[in-house]
């Protein structure tokens, strides 16, 4: 059993956190402390993560009061440097090891981020089936559940994303993590009898609930926090956020939430996660599509929970994809996109130099957060958000999708054309594909 309730943690308020960031970023370039962007990053990146912060902005500036969030509006600088700051957080905060280099297969190369135990398999899946190319052999390692992509070379336009009403439940592989003896603690902030908020508590600031790890869902529930909305983030020791191993890191993008240890396989457990979501307004996932459903949490059963619960999935690979099953880390999602080959379309491939795609699509899970959670405010100080009665119309976020312009920018410089990301598509506009 865990230490009890822990205090309200203290924090700046919500525009002060984001604003002092940014001025801290700004304040180590005027006095020469610059940190610079890591080489090899695509084209157009900073721009395309700054078009969806725009956004952001965009859905809370008429409504602050209603919606518990504010998103401060920031000049050009200091979003750039907001973003570059958290671009770089793995590479300042810890000693990040350098990419892990296209391992060759066939005819091409594989994208290779197993670990621990999973080695052993996928050297013995290499030794029966490397032959047959990157392809067969990374079809045959996700049917296995390991984190293997080919690296493409690029074919044409992608389907953008920016958040779109889907069925079902992306990849988590990190949900297979498991401790190092020497692990540091998770957090000091958990709560081991967690009560869910009620209607009208909190001052009427969102509640999120996270079950997210790594870095792209997490990233996006931080600035939630550090926007206003009151997080609650599942870590379940017996199968922790990976970046536990991480422990800067993990702080830095964990540090301003509220942390439980449930276990959803559990039933004490899942009565007390259902008591959360009896008073959220969002619940914000990044497990494989089987996951929730196999749980016996989808998008039917969090309706009876939580009517007009708020739902985003981040994945790796878009529903309609054939990879929608994939499991997928960002550097995994760069192979496939084709961005390997931007810098030299005949030769080899280049690994990405930070999961750059985690950032965008961190961004553009911010963005549609806010837009729902604006879109279900109530007009009036301290008035309760609206919750819309229904089924839940899931917002679905991939991190192939979310890059999309960037593959589009890339097209466009290897045929000559003006290269523009195209930023411009509402969030979750309710179509399948994903658009930019």
């Amino acid at each position: 059993m865990m230490p009890g309730p822990p205090t309200a943690p203290d924090r700046a308020g919500p525009s002060d956190a984001i604003g002092q960031a940014s001025e801290r970023r700004a304040s180590s370039e005027r006095s020469g402390r610059r940190a610079e962007l890591p080489p090899g990053l695509p084209d157009g990146l900073v721009a395309l993560a700054a078009a969806r912060w725009r956004r952001a902005e965009a859905s809370t500036a008429a409504r602050t009061d209603a919606s518990g969030l504010v998103v401060p509006s920031l000049d050009d600088g200091r979003l750039e440097a907001l973003l570059v700051d958290e671009l770089t957080a793995p590479l300042r905060l810890e000693a990040w090891p350098p990419p892990t280099l296209p391992t060759p297969v066939g005819d091409g190369w594989i994208n290779d981020e197993v670990i621990d135990d999973d080695r052993d398999v996928l050297d013995a899946l290499l030794a029966d089936r490397g032959e047959a190319g990157p392809e067969a052999v990374a079809a045959a390692a996700q049917e296995l559940r390991l984190p293997i992509t080919p690296y493409r070379r690029p074919t044409g336009a992608a389907t953008a994303d920016v958040g779109s009403p889907t069925d079902g439940p992306g990849p988590d592989p990190a949900s297979e993590v498991r401790p190092r003896p020497d692990d540091p603690p998770a957090h000091d902030r958990r709560r081991s009898d967690p009560v869910g908020p009620t209607e009208g508590s909190r001052n009427h600031r969102p509640v999120v609930v996270d079950l997210t790890s790594h870095w792209a869902g997490p990233l996006a529930t931080a600035l939630l926090a550090r926007s206003g909305a009151e997080v609650i983030k599942v870590d379940p020791d017996c199968r922790p956020d990976g970046f536990r191993r991480r422990p800067r890191l993990y702080a830095h993008l964990n540090g301003n939430k509220e942390i439980v240890d449930l276990d959803l396989r559990v039933e004490d457990d899942r009565r007390r996660f259902e008591r959360l979501l009896g008073g959220a307004d969002l619940l914000i996932e990044s497990f494989s599509r089987r996951v929730m459903p196999n749980l016996g949490y989808d998008p039917d059963r969090l309706a009876e929970l939580r009517p007009g619960l708020g739902l985003i999935q981040i994945r790796a690979f878009a529903a309609d994809s054939p990879e929608r099953h994939w499991l997928a880390y960002g550097p995994g999602v760069h192979a496939a996109s084709g961005l390997a080959f931007a810098a030299d379309p005949t030769g080899a491939p280049r690994p990405a130099p930070v999961a750059y795609a985690d950032l965008v699509a961190a961004i553009t899970a911010f963005a549609a957060a806010t837009e729902l959670l604006a879109d279900r405010s109530t007009p009036g100080h301290g008035a309760p958000r609206h919750h819309p009665s229904g089924p839940i119309r899931p917002i679905e976020i991939s991190l192939a999708g979310s890059i999309a312009p960037l593959v589009d920018i890339a097209g466009r410089r290897r045929a000559g054309a003006d290269a523009e990301p195209a930023t411009g598509a509402p969030i979750g506009a309710g179509t399948e594909d994903d658009r930019g």
